[in-house]
């Protein structure tokens, strides 16, 4: 979305589509962070006189890209395919979970080929 700041005081939807694209990015971050499949279901629709709520419900895989979304302000469903092939890729391509400090973090449970 391309969005500017001096309008957003004066367009309702101005804001609705700045507050789609932070929580769009954000939603790709987490993706790309935790290396998983992120659904994000959104509720559209006014549901009283102070609040709106604008959908976008979206899918997206762990490279951060949006494999499926609704439509704006739309009642919808969206399926998209889950790749286990396509976790592996990327956890080995970005190997996170081998950079842990588990001498920093006593609590965090040790598992798998790192288990003593």
């Amino acid at each position: 979305c391309m969005c500017v700041c001096a309008c957003m005081r004066a367009c309702a939807c101005m804001r609705a589509c700045v507050c789609v694209c932070v929580i769009q990015v954000l939603l790709r971050s987490r993706a790309i962070e935790t290396q998983c499949y992120v659904v994000a279901a959104a509720q559209v629709g006014c549901h009283n006189p102070k609040r709106t709520s604008y959908g976008h419900s979206m899918i997206i895989d762990p490279w951060g890209r949006v494999i499926a979304q609704c439509a704006e302000e739309e009642e919808c469903v969206i399926v998209a395919d889950v790749d286990p092939g396509e976790l592996e890729r990327v956890r080995s391509a970005m190997p996170v979970w081998e950079h842990r400090r588990l001498d920093l973090y006593t609590d965090v449970k040790r598992t798998g080929k790192d288990t003593p």
